[in-house]
């Protein structure tokens, strides 16, 4: 290993040099396998919470992070140099991976990775000798957790394939000495390896070594025999036979890639509606080039209908298993552009995109160590995004890509797998039939549209004739099958007989999107009673399903229609009452309707039409009792909304746009897509501003509304500056335009965001104001935010009294608008109040109230302050530990849904336990953590709370001048709140008393002298 001031190995037994010493030894494996994971993932920060998960899967959440705490303090003692090595925050802990050290596991992979480089044989050798000469066990041979086994597993595999690669190479040069060597060093690792034995038996062949031959071959069976009960394989018999005979060496078969275990949780995979007939050979071959190191981009391409989808969902399901981070799928049905692929991948992984205006960057971040299956199912429509597929690939280590499409992506990277027909029948014998799968699924087909078909053996030969028309393709068999409800077996061959001219086509000159399925489907088409033919056109323009009452409105489908179109497979009935139309009869019915310009434009301004207009008809509901399910509702018709809402942008439909602005606004803030939101309203903003058409006071109001929007998502997001100067502008122009609710709307954000940055009586100003015209307007809804608002400003002005009685005053309207995230609000502030004033079990039940009101809505906003909150509570009651699990756990939430303002609130928070607990160094480090961020939000509130935390560890840490200087400058900024204000006017006395007289005159001055910025950065590099 290279002359470094650290030296560490895992490979065999851990051991660890400083300096060119030994270093103290751990006690226990714990500490080693801390720093072996820390090292194993050194290029990235690890979280805490998932790190304590891993070594400690069986212990609770608490227990498990106090275990990881206790570790890492260890670790942080018994390593030399420890802060040169380890790096830690609140939530993070890595390995600083450009300090000066070495690692034989880095090493060993650095010189695998310039094998695969090397321009000369001579170079490649040389790099896999030096691999080889690192490897001096397993990984950690000793430990057994879950996290570690795939990692050995794959490290082991990586070197016994190198052995492999220098008997090859050595070969090749005619050294067979040295290549026989390498064999016996691969055959002590894997006494099981045939190709091994083929490989070493060859070597003596070429040597002229007919007993070595035997010799080995004798060893190979004997330890078979003895391990596994098996005889050698044929290939490896015939392998033995031929060099025995001195003939042409053998070719030595292939190494198989060993999968590793599952690590992360993407979402479950898509529930097939239908068993998986047939396709074994199929199955196997995807699995054996899955397994392939090499093949790291697999594309399954066929004709529409062909059972691409089915082939990839049970791969993906088998291979679960197989992928240390599992397998995500991800359905590009519904994507509309390239650009949204990434998003769509970060929501099959469960992963909410922080809106940082680079998805792609963030997600490739996310995935860079993954051991991942990413299932992309229907990617022909998107082919110009075939290119991120690349990055994505060129970003990561272990990501295989598995994607469905009708057409090859066209990528260097790519491997193809083609995809045919369901074999047929060659006989017409009973157990041939039985186990023919175009045969099984045709009478699986028939059975789920008439449970009492029962094929007469009479029927059989006319199911195979059927099969055989359609090619054996799946979807043609099951459209097929799904007459049987009308048509005997044989009236369905003829009906194919004499309008579907297949077999004349033979697939040869028909493009490859349209072979043979769009025979079948212009067979169905004509089939369907014109009026049948125009609804499914117009059924094509919705995305991820639609209702009976959609259907009716855009595609003038009545039910007798409907089910007939069910009836023939064309459209499908879910579980939920809903319908929808497979993906490729939907793109089949959308090219036929495009045809018609005329149609598609009425169709696709029905749609739009009717989805924002429905939309509207869910606002009451969303901000009424009704909230769940309008939610539910909402969300299920999401896919129909986003195109319908684009639709209206580029269309400049504004009178739409505003009627859906408000209940769709509420729907992404209730959800917590904060970016998305914020995202789909500036684009209509954008959209609108760019058209050429004459700014009516219509139109303008609908830009104000994008724009109020856009800003408050923006607000939540931490995006101070924008969104305040956006809707100070649209304040200005909206009392011209008679927008009165929508003005109402724009004060009460800006009020919010004059709250987050201290500036109280201009917060309250604008509440009053946005009350006052809700008032006017009889807006419920709009009167009671406005007070449990102002509720909250009363609070953060130390008017506490006042403050309970306006939220107790507010309840009647609570309860008649029946808003729950209204009234989980005015209970979150409720429980803050009566925290403050020591009511804590009053506060505590409230605060638990406010925790099942959003349980039942699923409002992550809501239920991530009640747990912050109940954090604050159990401090206050002196449960530490509680306090600790209830504030990280708040702090995660925030994360994930992107809430910067409110991360920002509980880092301060844990500081402040830190300093409840006795750890000041850790408190100090929270409060700097928050200080020293470079995605601050500028909450100045929060802001004056961390720096008289802050000055509490500057007292402790003997400097009470300092800490005094920095309370006394607080207590003086006008953005102080009062429960910030009370810490510090409780600090300031503690720290008088620790100063002379003249001292405490000087620290005065000083602090009237310095503006609060200098203050504020001497705090950030304390």
């Amino acid at each position: 290993m290279a002359n470094s001031r650290l030296q560490i190995t895992l490979f065999g037994e851990f051991g660890l040099a400083y300096a060119g010493q030994p270093a103290p030894t751990f006690s226990g494996e714990r500490p080693i396998a801390l720093l072996a994971y820390l090292l194993l993932h050194r290029h990235t920060a690890v979280s805490r919470q998932h790190l304590a998960f891993t070594l400690w899967p069986d212990s609770s959440d608490s227990q498990a992070r106090a275990n990881l705490r206790n570790l890492f303090y260890t670790l942080r003692q018994t390593l030399p140099d420890a802060d040169s090595y380890l790096a830690a925050d609140a939530m993070t802990l890595q390995w600083r991976s450009d300090a000066d050290f070495t690692l034989d596991v880095a090493e060993f992979e650095a010189a695998l990775a310039s094998a695969k480089t090397a321009v000369t044989e001579q170079e490649k050798l040389a790099c896999l000798e030096t691999a080889v000469s690192l490897y001096k066990g397993d990984l950690l041979p000793g430990n057994y957790d879950d996290w570690i086994i795939p990692r050995r597993e794959d490290l082991r595999h990586a070197y016994l394939d190198a052995l492999h690669q220098l008997m090859r190479l050595l070969e090749n040069t005619g050294d067979f000495r040295a290549a026989a060597r390498y064999g016996q060093r691969l055959l002590q690792s894997d006494p099981l390896d045939e190709a091994a034995y083929v490989q070493l038996m060859r070597l003596h062949a070429l040597s002229g070594d007919r007993a070595g031959v035997r010799r080995l071959y004798e060893t190979c069976v004997a330890t078979l025999r003895r391990e596994l009960d098996v005889e050698p394989s044929p290939t490896t018999q015939a392998a033995y036979e031929q060099l025995l005979r001195q003939e042409t060496p053998v070719a030595v078969p292939e190494l198989e890639a060993k999968p590793a275990l599952a690590q992360i949780r993407p979402l479950a995979l898509p529930i097939p509606a239908t068993a998986f007939i047939g396709r074994e050979a199929e199955l196997a071959h995807v699995a054996e080039l899955l397994a392939d190191p090499d093949c790291r981009l697999l594309t399954i391409i066929g004709p529409g209908g062909i059972g691409k989808t089915r082939l990839a969902l049970q791969t993906a399901v088998g291979h679960r298993p197989v992928f240390a981070d599992g397998v995500a799928w991800v359905a590009l049905n519904g994507v509309q552009a390239p650009e949204q692929v990434a998003a769509v991948v970060a929501e099959a992984l469960n992963y909410r995109l922080r809106g940082s205006g680079q998805p792609e960057a963030e997600l490739f971040h996310l995935l860079a160590d993954k051991t991942l299956l990413l299932v992309l199912d229907n990617f022909e429509h998107l082919l110009p995004a075939a290119d991120f597929l690349t990055r994505l690939l060129r970003q990561t280590t272990a990501v295989k890509l598995l994607v469905t499409s009708r057409q090859p992506l066209d990528l260097q990277e790519e491997w193809r797998f083609d995809l045919g027909e369901l074999p047929l029948p060659e006989t017409l014998s009973e157990d041939v039939l039985a186990v023919n799968s175009a045969v099984q699924l045709f009478v699986q087909s028939a059975r789920r549209v008439s449970t009492t078909f029962a094929p007469a053996e009479a029927d059989f030969p006319i199911i195979v004739r059927i099969c055989q028309q359609v090619g054996g393709m799946p979807l043609g068999i099951e459209l097929a099958a799904s007459w049987v409800r009308l048509l005997s077996c044989a009236e369905i061959a003829e009906e194919i007989e004499q309008s579907l001219d297949f077999l004349a086509v033979s697939l040869r000159n028909v493009p490859l999107r349209h072979r043979s399925l769009r025979a079948v489907f212009d067979h169905s088409w004509q089939m369907l009673a014109p009026d049948e033919q125009q609804i499914l056109l117009r059924l094509s323009v919705f995305q991820g399903g639609f209702t009976r009452e959609a259907a009716a409105q855009v595609a003038g489908a009545q039910l007798p229609q409907l089910s007939a179109l069910v009836d023939r497979s064309l459209v499908q009935r879910t579980d939920a009452g809903r319908f929808s139309l497979h993906n490729v009869i939907r793109q089949y019915a959308a090219e036929k309707l495009q045809a018609d310009p005329a149609a598609y434009a009425d169709t696709t301004w029905r749609h739009g039409d009717y989805y924002l207009r429905w939309l509207l008809a869910q606002a009451d509901q969303l901000r009424g009792a009704g909230q769940k399910e309008a939610l539910t509702a909402v969300a299920a018709d999401l896919g129909n909304i986003r195109t319908a809402w684009q639709w209206a942008a580029v269309e400049t439909h504004y009178n739409l746009l505003s009627l859906a602005a408000f209940p769709l606004f509420y729907f992404f803030e209730l959800r917590g897509l904060l970016a998305e939101g914020e995202a789909l309203f500036a684009q209509a903003a954008e959209q609108l501003l760019s058209n050429k058409i004459s700014a009516t006071p219509e139109m303008q109001i609908a830009v104000c509304a994008m724009q109020s929007y856009q800003s408050y998502l923006g607000f939540r997001q931490g995006k101070m500056a924008m969104a305040e100067t956006v809707l100070r502008q649209t304040i200005e122009t909206l009392p011209s335009l008679a927008a009165p609710l929508l003005l109402s709307h724009a004060l009460c954000y800006l009020g919010l965001i004059e709250w987050s940055l201290g500036r109280f009586v201009a917060a309250a100003d604008c509440l009053q104001r946005s009350l006052d015209l809700a008032a006017a307007q009889q807006d419920d809804w709009g009167v009671g935010t406005a007070q449990v608002y102002l509720g909250m400003i009363l609070h953060d002005q130390g008017r506490l009294d006042d403050a309970r009685q306006q939220l107790t005053a507010v309840r009647p309207i609570l309860k008649k608008v029946g808003d729950p995230r209204l009234m989980a609000n005015a209970l979150l502030i409720s429980g803050r109040i009566n925290l403050l004033l020591g009511y804590l079990a009053e506060a505590e039940e409230q605060l638990l109230a406010c925790l099942e009101t959003t349980r039942e809505t699923a409002d992550p906003n809501s239920m991530t302050y009640a747990t912050h909150y109940l954090g604050m509570v159990k401090q206050a009651q002196g449960d530490l530990s509680a306090a600790r699990q209830f504030i990280e756990q708040s702090i995660i939430l925030f994360i994930d849904f992107n809430d910067l303002v409110g991360r920002e609130r509980a880092l301060v928070t844990l500081g402040y336990l830190e300093i409840a607990c006795g750890n000041y160094q850790t408190a100090h480090d929270h409060f700097l953590t928050f200080l020293r961020a470079k995605e601050r939000v500028h909450s100045i509130r929060y802001v004056l709370a961390a720096v008289v935390g802050t000055a509490v560890w500057q007292a402790h840490a003997g400097d009470p001048f300092t800490a005094l200087v920095w309370t006394l400058s607080v207590l003086q900024h006008p953005g102080v709140d009062w429960e910030t204000r009370q810490r510090a006017a409780a600090l300031r006395p503690e720290l008088e008393a620790a100063l002379a007289p003249q001292q405490i005159a000087a620290a005065q001055q000083q602090a009237a002298n310095q503006p609060f910025a200098v203050i504020l950065a001497a705090a950030q590099v304390s």
